[in-house]
């Protein structure tokens, strides 16, 4: 019967019978190897290449099209070096151009989740609106995928800029359900076409 190494490889024992290219595909196949993948394609098929269609548990890749980052599959999901995943924010609607991304990084005991949030939109469409200086106004709605959200009781909290031809300076709000909310800081803000909103924002999960 198959014994493992310190390294948690599986290799044959003296009373095992004699199959020495399945014992070695076995050994490779358990070893704690980084396999080298070319890019996410390349990654996405690599469980398909295991007779059981799955991955083992962790299973560590380099990335080439990523300067040769290394990612850790979980069981669930791939995970960006030690623990980090990244992922785009989805489109807020088509009247933003928008460049948003968040990322999750998880403490080593796993008990708590820290996320960051950067994010630039600009109004490529639709009418100006105010952002008033007295009262939340709903702007991005669901932008935050489940999953990243802060818990209900306590929603994140950031500041905002808005770069156009009259600057203006906001409070952001990101609730449970993935809304940001804008208020303005020291009176309303006037969004027009081409005004761009700056923000950066951190909570944690757990």
């Amino acid at each position: 019967m198959p014994t493992l190494t310190v390294t948690k490889a599986q290799v044959p024992v003296g009373s095992d019978p004699y199959a020495l290219t399945a014992d070695l595909k076995k050994m490779m196949e358990t070893a704690s190897l980084v396999v080298p993948v070319a890019n996410q394609a390349e990654r996405d098929g690599l469980a398909d290449k295991f007779p059981t269609k799955q991955l083992p548990v962790p299973f560590l890749i380099t990335r080439a099209d990523l300067g040769q980052q290394i990612q850790v599959w979980n069981g669930t999901q791939w995970l960006a070096g030690s623990g980090v995943e990244v992922v785009d924010l989805p489109q807020a609607d088509t009247n933003w151009n928008q460049v948003a991304r968040i990322s999750r990084t998880r403490e080593p005991a796993g008990v708590k989740e820290i996320i960051t949030m950067s994010l630039l939109v600009n109004r490529a469409g639709g009418p100006n609106f105010t952002i008033p200086g007295y009262s939340w106004w709903p702007t991005l709605n669901s932008i935050v995928p489940a999953g990243f959200r802060p818990p209900a009781s306590v929603p994140a909290g950031s500041m905002a800029f808005v770069d156009d031809a009259t600057l203006g300076t906001l409070h952001a709000k990101l609730d449970s359900a993935g809304n940001i909310s804008f208020r303005g800081v020291g009176g309303d803000v006037d969004i027009k076409l081409n005004s761009t909103i700056y923000l950066s924002m951190s909570w944690t999960r757990g």
